[in-house]
């Protein structure tokens, strides 16, 4: 990872997903989890990450830390919820100091699929910002704000959401991240007697902290990482431990497993990468009984 980057880097990252964070469309969260491949298969420990366009999402901070610029086209799908959301988002290095992101985002949930009523099929817009500045020569912060708007036949809803990062890479072998995440409101979706209700909640607040290590720096012989995070949510006691290994048997293909637990989750991730100079292909799958099993798919092209 440079610490430095040249001027002008263009970043366009663009994100297709199948959303399964929210239990009946939507309790709130941010569209910050599960948005990469790379980051499924690493169990969400990406608070101290900067290796794709997913940064933005995960900590806001990061963005100083990439190295390319990049094209990233993501599929998420879930066997247990019918939601899906496509989007796309753009990054833009003006300064060697500064990172801007942008991304904009359509869902749509089929709340009945015995049912063909319109109202059943609640769309959410969504649009994010997110912002980085080197404050050091090896520290930077970050922030990230979203709007999100809900609608069917019936009712609209309006929402707002935002996250602040710092990020802090001493080395090429190991960097260190913190995220507080939550701030703001989101939208819910519940099925009621043959409709949609559409309700504005408060997001649940969370602290992530974490660290990842690469071994050797360089990329081109790069044979292992460990990316490691705690999680508070504010509102529930206890915390969620997250982990993931990256490991590059060949050239060209990395395996991935992640594993988290607490507040109630034991579960976890796998997935693989293939790796080339200019294009990047990643799996992952949540075999998950607790959560929704999910199959993700993600191609990147870095220039």
């Amino acid at each position: 990872m440079k610490i430095k980057l040249n001027t002008g880097w263009l970043m366009i990252a663009t994100i297709l997903t199948y959303e399964v964070a929210f239990p009946q469309l939507g309790t709130g969260n941010e569209p910050s989890r599960e948005i990469g491949a790379r980051a499924t298969a690493l169990a969400g420990a990406l608070a101290s990450e900067a290796a794709d366009a997913s940064c933005m999402y995960w900590n806001p901070a990061a963005l100083v830390g990439l190295d390319k610029a990049s094209v990233l086209s993501d599929y998420y799908r879930s066997s247990a919820e019918p939601l899906w959301n496509e989007s796309l988002s753009a990054v833009f290095r003006p300064t060697n100091d500064d990172g801007f992101g942008l991304g904009l985002s359509l869902g749509i949930a089929r709340l009945d699929n015995q049912s063909t009523q319109s109202d059943l099929y609640p769309l959410q817009y969504s649009a994010d910002f997110a912002y980085a500045r080197v404050i050091t020569s090896y520290t930077s912060i970050g922030v990230r704000a979203g709007l999100q708007y809900g609608h069917n036949e019936k009712s609209h809803m309006l929402a707002g959401s935002a996250a602040v990062g710092l990020f802090y890479f001493p080395s090429p072998e190991i960097s260190y991240g913190i995220v507080y995440s939550g701030l703001g409101t989101g939208i819910s979706y519940v099925l009621s007697q043959q409709s949609v209700v559409l309700a504005q909640e408060q997001l649940p607040q969370a602290l992530q902290i974490g660290v990842s290590m690469r071994f050797p720096a360089l990329n081109e012989s790069r044979s292992l990482v460990i990316s490691l995070a705690n999680e508070k949510i504010i509102t529930e006691s206890g915390l969620l431990y997250e982990g993931g290994i990256e490991i590059f048997l060949l050239r060209g293909l990395a395996l991935r497993i992640g594993y988290m637990t607490g507040l109630g989750i034991s579960e976890m991730r796998y997935g693989f990468g293939l790796i080339g100079d200019k294009l990047m292909v990643d799996y992952a799958i949540t075999p998950a009984v607790q959560t929704s099993r999910l199959h993700q798919v993600s191609v990147s092209m870095a220039f």
